[in-house]
Formats: C-alpha cells, sequence, structure tokens
C-alpha cells in the first residue's frame, strides 16, 4: 500500500509576497508608508497571529468587505469506517498498516477551520480558497487536546 504524499492542491498560491509586491508598487522609498520586506512579513504574521487568536477565544471571525466569516467548526462521521475517518500516520507508520484516529477525546467529532463564503459579494468565489498553515492547526488541536470543543456544529 502507498501513504505517500500527494500532489500539492494549490498550483499557483497567492502568497503574502506577493502582496508585498503590490503593496510597495505605489510608495515611494522615503514614504512614511515604505516598509521592507521582512518589516512588511512582521506586521502580516503578528496581524494573523492576533485574527488567529480571536477565532480561538470567540469561534468566529468577520472578514472585512463581505469575504465572509471564518470559523472552526464541528461535525461528527456520518459512518465509522475508513473513508469518513482521518489516518493516524504516527501509529500507522509504527505499526505498518493503516489505523485511523477515532477521536474518542472530542466525543468522536472532527474540527476544523471554515472559511464561509455565503454572503460574499465577490465574482467566482468557487475558485478560492484558505489553507490554514500548519502551525494554526496544530494550535487547534492543542486546544481540542486540553479539553475545549465548544465551536459551532455543522
Amino acid at each position: 500500500m502507498d501513504i505517500s504524499r500527494g500532489k500539492n492542491k494549490h498550483k499557483n498560491p497567492y502568497t503574502i509576497q506577493d502582496t508585498y509586491k503590490e503593496y510597495i508598487l505605489d510608495k515611494e522609498e522615503n514614504s512614511l508608508y515604505y516598509v521592507d520586506y521582512i518589516t512588511y512579513m512582521e506586521i502580516c504574521t503578528e496581524y494573523l497571529k492576533l485574527k488567529v487568536e480571536s477565532i480561538f477565544n470567540s469561534g468566529i471571525f468577520i472578514l472585512p468587505f463581505s469575504l465572509g466569516t471564518l470559523s472552526i467548526i464541528k461535525k461528527k462521521p456520518k459512518k465509522l469506517e475508513s473513508k469518513h475517518l482521518q489516518i493516524d500516520w504516527l501509529n500507522t507508520n509504527k505499526l505498518g498498516r493503516v489505523v485511523h484516529h477515532l477521536n474518542d477525546h472530542s466525543d468522536r467529532y472532527k474540527m476544523s477551520f471554515r472559511w464561509s463564503k455565503k454572503n460574499t459579494r465577490c465574482k467566482n468565489k468557487g475558485s478560492y480558497s484558505l489553507t490554514m498553515s500548519r502551525d494554526n492547526k496544530r494550535n487547534l488541536s492543542k486546544l481540542i487536546k486540553s479539553g475545549y470543543t465548544n465551536f459551532f456544529e455543522v
């Protein structure tokens, strides 16, 4: 059985480096708003950390400019079958066979970040996606394992 990683889902993702290139176009070098790339990254990183913390605390963040909402949702799998459960890679690699997470610590709920584009006013909204960083996913995992599971149920 082949358990290797698949290809990248997003072929040409739009990154913070791309936003910096767009931001700096109309800024003069001696301007108050001119910042170098490292400073720009630090500002963006700190801002995003604060927003993710607000999602962890309140459960929802309303994105500006009618871009929808970002929240943490929880749902139970339809059945306890392999196609509805995530693979436990640590135990799979140890035992040499596929082992699935049963999520007994969260009463079998699966939690994840969700970008709801229901009331979004932009064209081709189905073409856009949001992938949270590995660090944010791990922080969510720590929060769940500490016993906090008071999120929106879907």
